[in-house]
């Protein structure tokens, strides 16, 4: 509450960094890392992938109600187990003028797929065995083999083949799109300023900026000096349930954001079975709800939201029981050396990121393992060390999430033996905890094979009960999106992905 108040009666202070750089005609987004591409092909942050959805249309898209959607598609269809026919719309125009084809539309996969582009998205679309352009307006995708996820695979923005070919590092700071809003300025990668292209969208102003803070308490004090309109799933939600200031409002909603506990599986204590359940028996996720996230998330118990088609509700869910995490791990052979003296069974180590309240909550989850006799010494590390330790398996236990859980063969990206990075993390997917289940290794095929929904709901059901058993992840929540929005607008309505495409419907009051 301290800090609350600090932070509510400095945004009183008339502020030079609050009251400068905001276009009169512009609405602002402020964010908290910079933009580091603008190249859809490239763009793997948060933040450069949800610039490029401004800026580039796609084959299909994702829905508010997370459902795939026909977006530059007219018509998309299986011909057969390994033939995708796709019509696109007629008159779709580039930012520059010239028309959308078929042919753009291959160049852009094509591209990803020529191992020497280095495309982060080579090992998604590599499964595609060519592409025929049929006329200016079809084309078939051939696949090396039968894949049923591959339509939700073309989210992919669509370039111009015309520029990319005169010189293909141009797109990263000069994106040249189809969709609502095309860039008018890039002075860096921390501010870009985009200027409103379909005059059909709601968006009530030229502009739309992308400004990045760093600093949390600065980012908010901008935003509430006027130098901001927008900050989204950047204020800590103990400090948004504070927020009580005339200028701004507070929205909250349901996401689809999953945080989960890592655990690396060769590591000679964690690949204990026993071990990995009563650490999820000792984490009291209602706790941490309740008193960190201010009621402001929801317990997970999958990857998957409740929501979702394919989400199954009969799985160990974990509920927080820190006698049964004793228990298992006296039966473990881990035995408390002095019942409940200060000497603990063992010790691990684990790893988060700088970030302030995920230090926070990571400290409150040390304090509940060690409830149980469980020591645990927390290291934070700047995100890009951090991240790199986890993809090359330099982890015992770690804390992270994942954004955009949507397609059930995520499973497979995260499960599936093949998706075990090399030494050096090097890998077509992210099964960093070095998992391994012929059983789960088989449904998954299945699962990306067969274009029967309900079969795939079967299979996805079988997985999620095996991994709820095993515990290769532990799930802890699905945090709620928060949106701090300038109080002259209405109408902006949070997407479960998080997504910033709601910015085209506000209007002002």
């Amino acid at each position: 509450m301290r800090n609350i108040l600090l932070i509510l009666s400095l945004s009183y202070i008339v502020l030079c960094y609050g009251c400068t750089g905001k276009a009169d005609d512009g609405f602002t987004i402020l964010i908290e890392f910079p933009i580091d591409t603008l190249d859809p092909r490239y763009a793997v942050s948060a933040y450069s992938i949800k610039a490029c959805r401004l800026i580039y249309n796609s084959l299909v898209r994702i829905d508010r109600d997370l459902q795939i959607k026909n977006d530059l598609a007219e018509e998309i269809r299986f011909d057969s187990p390994t033939e995708l026919y796709v019509r696109i719309k007629k008159g779709v125009r580039f930012h520059n003028g010239s028309e959308l084809t078929s042919q753009d539309v291959k160049y852009t996969y094509d591209s990803i797929r020529d191992e020497g582009r280095h495309s982060p998205y080579y090992g998604l679309y590599r499964r595609i065995k060519d592409i025929e352009v049929i006329d200016r307006y079809s084309l078939l995708f051939r696949l090396e083999s039968p894949h049923s996820p591959f339509i939700s695979d073309l989210v992919m923005g669509i370039i111009p083949e015309e520029i990319d070919r005169k010189d293909n590092n141009q797109l990263s700071k000069n994106p040249v799109g189809t969709n609502a809003f095309k860039l008018y300025k890039y002075i860096s990668e921390e501010h870009i300023i985009l200027e409103k292209y379909d005059h059909n969208i709601n968006f009530p102003k030229k502009f739309l900026s992308l400004k990045t803070i760093r600093d949390d308490n600065t980012r908010l004090l901008s935003l509430l000096n006027g130098g901001g309109d927008l900050i989204q799933n950047a204020v800590a939600p103990i400090i948004a349930a504070e927020l009580k200031d005339k200028s701004i409002d507070v929205i909250s909603a349901p996401s689809i954001l999953y945080t989960y506990m890592g655990i690396n599986l060769n590591d000679p204590i964690l690949k204990n079975i026993l071990v990995r359940k009563a650490i999820a028996y000792s984490i009291d996720r209602d706790a941490i709800i309740k008193y960190k996230f201010m009621g402001m998330a929801r317990p997970s118990y999958s990857v998957l939201a409740p929501e979702h088609w394919a989400y199954e509700d009969g799985i160990l869910k974990y509920e927080y029981n820190p006698q049964k995490a004793k228990e298992l791990l006296d039966s473990a052979g881990l035995v408390d050396p002095d019942g409940d003296g200060p000497q603990k069974r063992f010790t691990i180590t684990y790893k988060t990121s700088t970030n302030k309240f995920r230090i926070q909550i990571a400290r409150m989850i040390c304090s509940m393992l060690e409830e149980v006799g469980i020591g645990v010494e927390l290291r934070a590390y700047e995100f890009g060390t951090f991240f790199s330790d986890i993809k090359t398996g330099n982890f015992q236990i770690y804390t992270m999430q994942w954004t955009e859980p949507i397609e059930p063969d995520f499973y497979y990206w995260l499960f599936h033996s093949s998706s075990i990075p090399d030494e050096r993390g090097n890998t077509t997917g992210a099964n960093r905890g070095r998992y391994r289940n012929l059983e789960v290794d088989r449904l998954l095929e299945e699962g990306r094979t067969t274009l029967d929904i309900e079969r795939r709901r079967e299979l996805y059901s079988r997985v999620q009960k095996i991994i709820s058993d095993e515990l290769p992840y532990i799930s802890l929540w699905h945090e709620h999106n928060i949106a701090v929005i300038n109080s002259r607008y209405t109408n902006y309505n949070i997407f479960p992905n998080a997504s910033f495409e709601p910015v085209k419907d506000i209007l002002i009051k």
